[in-house]
């Protein structure tokens, strides 16, 4: 299974996870992202390979909670021409 955890910057919380995205990528960005995971991870354990907040996407989802975690998601693009702390919340 591949899968990003996707996390978003809050006044009170950085890097808050909001989302699981399973859905949406095309076998070139698995194999491109994985190569990047390589270089900036820093953690990795049997299901799961943490990495410095430096990639930025684009995703697409159908709610967001209260807690805003979104709900539903599917990758659309990695925005790799952006830095982590350019990506902002567009609603």
């Amino acid at each position: 299974m591949f899968a990003l955890i996707v996390g978003l910057q809050f006044p009170t919380a950085s890097n808050k996870p909001v989302a699981t995205v399973e859905f949406g990528f095309k076998p070139k960005e698995k194999r491109a992202f994985l190569e990047i995971a390589k270089q900036i991870h820093t953690a990795k354990d049997k299901r799961t390979q943490w990495i410095e907040p430096r990639l930025c996407c684009r995703i697409q989802f159908l709610e967001r909670t209260d807690n805003h975690h979104l709900r539903m998601t599917s990758f659309k693009s990695f925005l790799f021409d952006k830095k982590a702390d350019e990506c902002l919340w567009v609603s």
